[in-house]
């Protein structure tokens, strides 16, 4: 669920297992942190180590060092990609756990959403939040009130719609959310048929504040109750926005980290086989292909020849935000990018078209990496031979 009860078994608590367990779970973050950016001038994880152990007759009181670096590291709505707040100074923490906990007789909904989220996928909600989920009955469950049952706030994910990634969006740019226990993001499924998206569909609305406080809308492409697209808005301020979605009456909580620049390329398959088309230029004949063929049901990379010819490739992704100008490595060489804009018809949706450099002949599967604004895309692949 989403809450963690700690009951008695804490009182029985062996000191030397705890500490054996903190060090391989900081042992195990350590090796998989190298190189990541980290507040305070801080550049390892502090070690989780607990202290001492104490009871009362009613409590149990455990002090800890440093406790912080041992859940993480996790990423936040309003930090950069990359960088990992979560690694404190040395610091003694007390932390009070009854002896005999008890359950609460009412929640309050604050709408705080989620606070972060695990290396390994998994999201970290603040109590807060008002939301409590039920095992038994396999959805949120929350307690009236003494004037009455209250609206459950519950939440979802936003992820770029071309890499999937939840890190920073730009506006106008196309996202994605995902429903979190059992969210309902819609009451019908429906998208929609032309170029001007509307801001209601399938009973949804999404409006997103951002960090000056100003409210826009969302125009919004496909809806169901397990799915939205959507166009974050031209305009947004840069910082932490809250994304709120209304359906059926329930108001769904999100965040989002707003940059201007943060570029994100479409991908064909898991195996991030680029989405993209080819122009070949050939004594004065221009034809397109395709990086991809059909094997087993299954998109696969189709083989580049390159021949000695100007093999162009125009990849499609989103999050140029503010960005006129983008750079391109393909297999860690240079390529030379013909243009990097909008793509004309489709909202949010922007166009890269790149030289295959000549050198690249042979290579086999390459990754291609688009920079715009100082940010790096996902990677891509396509296959030349």
């Amino acid at each position: 669920g989403r809450h963690i009860g700690i009951g008695h078994a804490v009182v029985k608590a062996d000191n030397t297992i705890l500490t054996r367990i903190c060090t391989r779970i900081v042992a195990w973050l350590l090796g998989r942190l190298a190189g990541a950016t980290i507040f305070g001038g801080l550049t390892t994880a502090t070690f989780a180590e607990t202290q001492r152990i104490r009871y009362t007759s009613t409590n149990v009181q455990v002090n800890s060092n440093g406790l912080p670096a041992l859940f993480g590291p996790w990423f936040q709505a309003d930090q950069p990609g990359g960088v990992f707040t979560n690694f404190p100074s040395a610091s003694n923490i007390l932390f009070t756990i009854p002896r005999a906990p008890a359950a609460g007789t009412t929640r309050t909904v604050t709408g705080m959403g989620p606070q972060g989220m695990f290396v390994n996928g998994v999201t970290l909600y603040n109590f807060l939040d008002g939301n409590s989920y039920s095992n038994s009955g396999g959805d949120d469950a929350i307690l009236a009130t003494a004037g009455g049952p209250i609206t459950v706030t519950t939440l979802a994910t936003i992820s770029s719609a071309a890499s999937f990634e939840q890190g920073p969006q730009a506006p106008r740019s196309l996202v994605t959310a995902l429903p979190l226990f059992h969210s309902v993001l819609a009451t019908a499924t429906e998208s929609v048929s032309s170029a001007t998206w509307p801001t209601t569909l399938g009973g949804a609305t999404i409006s997103i504040t951002d960090s000056a406080g100003a409210t826009l809308a969302a125009p919004i492409s496909y809806a169901s109750p397990t799915q939205l697209n959507f166009l974050l808005p031209a305009g947004l301020a840069t910082g932490a926005a809250k994304v709120t979605i209304t359906s059926g009456g329930v108001a769904t909580a999100s965040n989002i980290n707003v940059q201007p620049v943060y570029p994100h390329l479409f991908m064909l398959n898991r195996r991030g086989l680029a989405a993209a088309t080819l122009t070949r230029a050939r004594f004065g004949s221009i034809s397109t292909e395709q990086v991809y063929t059909t094997s087993n049901g299954a998109l696969v990379a189709s083989p580049i020849a390159l021949n000695g010819d100007q093999v162009y490739l125009t990849l499609y992704g989103s999050g140029l935000g503010t960005a006129t100008t983008a750079t391109a490595t393909i297999g860690g060489v240079a390529a030379t990018v013909t243009y990097a804009g909008p793509q004309g018809t489709y909202q949010g949706l922007d166009q890269f078209n790149i030289l295959i450099p000549a050198a690249l002949a042979g290579k086999g599967q390459v990754e291609i990496v688009v920079t715009a604004g100082g940010k790096p895309s996902n990677p891509v692949n396509i296959t030349v031979q």
